[in-house]
């Protein structure tokens, strides 16, 4: 049964102190999802802290580091399940020196939860953290206004910060894309409206957060748009003949379909779909399969090493085929910790391609260099040409990474648009 449950990936953001570890915690205490050798462990490591009670932070503060200066640093996964859902929970880092591993945080979820301390004022990591959700296409976002308890759960408290943040996603979105955003009174310390309705609310009408997470509806993923096949290699076959293994990127893989591949542009048919059980007549999102088509083509390995097709190219329906370029717009965020200057080379990593790549502008800015954990605009041109889709329409397909041609450290993420 829990199999068969939907499950739900939600992301935690907002800055340093705005209680994200504690709600968490709360979640998984509150929901009965705490082993009871844990509970001993974590009693333990709150009397060390002279805590009084239990510091609930501490579940998902895993390491030493992050428990002796009381803040997130990697990014912490937990599980849990209730009667109606699974879920994992991704405590994502809230500090501005880790915004690398919120950007992996919000990459993996459905639904962000961001907190916000009702007895401070909006700062710019909080900000920040609202900009990356958007930019990286979540499309519910939660909003906890924490820490009521220390305003006598006043309601002109809540909805005076409720009207802040509204008014800075409405400055923030683009024309048409704005993102609608729910609010809860929350306190993780004390588990106000968590996973049952407060008695110190009652102004609040709406649902306790645990509730409102297991009825939350996700938007259809990938697997409703057109084929996105990545290719990793090819082998010969017991057929004597070359077939092609990767992954599916995007829609459903079946036989006979009319597809091409990019970027070359050669048109073929799907004949035969595989993997190590044996022949499939289709291949799912997310499956990993060996493909075989109607005609010859010529790898990678001839014509001067532009081939029909190898590795980082893409087999795509040939209806809806992805656009292909060397010079391409996209927002980056920057995460290194020395400045992005116009000119600079780096090699980008999308899937299974691998190239060179230059930054040729920041647009709409007049500007030749951005900061450490700046978004902006970007022209970048490459080496190859890439086969790309908008990162709205599938963020397989429209997403990359930039990686220092010397350290080897991943210093930008990439979103096409």
């Amino acid at each position: 049964m829990q199999q068969l449950m939907q499950l739900l990936r939600v992301v935690t953001a907002g800055s340093v102190d705005n209680g994200k570890s504690t709600l968490i915690g709360r979640l998984l205490y509150d929901s009965k999802s705490i082993f009871i050798d844990t509970l001993e462990d974590l009693q333990r490591a709150s009397d060390l802290q002279g805590a009084g009670s239990l510091n609930l932070a501490l579940l998902t503060d895993g390491l030493k580091t992050e428990r002796e200066h009381g803040i997130t640093i990697d990014v912490a996964y937990r599980f849990f399940t209730t009667s109606r859902r699974r879920f994992i929970i991704i405590d994502a880092p809230g500090h501005v020196q880790y915004t690398k591993n919120m950007v992996t945080g919000v990459s993996q979820a459905d639904v962000a939860l961001l907190l916000v301390d009702v007895t401070a004022e909006l700062n710019a990591q909080t900000l920040q953290h609202i900009r990356i959700i958007m930019l990286m296409g979540i499309r519910h976002l939660i909003i906890c206004i924490n820490k009521m308890d220390l305003v006598a759960y006043s309601e002109i408290s809540f909805e005076g910060f409720k009207q802040k943040i509204q008014n800075e996603i409405q400055n923030l979105s683009s024309p048409g894309k704005a993102l609608r955003p729910w609010f809860f009174p929350v306190s993780a310390l004390v588990g106000d409206n968590i996973a049952e309705p407060s008695k110190n609310t009652p102004w609040y009408q709406g649902p306790c957060l645990l509730d409102f997470l297991e009825q939350i509806e996700t938007e259809a993923s990938e697997a409703a748009g057109p084929l996105r096949f990545s290719v990793q290699g090819r082998v010969y076959s017991a057929a004597k003949e070359w077939q092609y293994t990767g992954k599916v990127l995007g829609g459903c893989l079946q036989l006979n379909d009319e597809v091409v591949i990019l970027p070359s542009q050669t048109m073929a048919r799907i004949k035969s779909i595989s993997t190590y059980n044996g022949p499939l007549n289709e291949a799912l999102m997310g499956q990993a399969v060996t493909v075989g088509l109607d005609r010859e083509l010529h790898g990678p390995d001839k014509l001067d090493g532009l081939g029909d097709i190898g590795r980082g190219d893409y087999i795509v329906a040939r209806s809806q085929p992805s656009m292909c370029a060397g010079s391409i717009e996209a927002k980056i965020i920057w995460f290194a910790d020395e400045n992005l200057n116009i000119g600079q080379q780096f090699y980008l990593r999308k899937n299974t391609l691998e190239c060179r790549c230059e930054i040729v502008q920041i647009k709409n800015s007049g500007r030749v260099f951005l900061r450490p954990n700046e978004i902006a605009e970007i022209q970048i041109s490459t080496d190859k040409i890439i086969t790309y889709d908008s990162y709205s329409e599938n963020k397989f397909m429209g997403s990359a990474i930039l990686i220092h041609a010397v350290t080897n450290q991943t210093v930008a993420a990439l979103f096409f648009f």
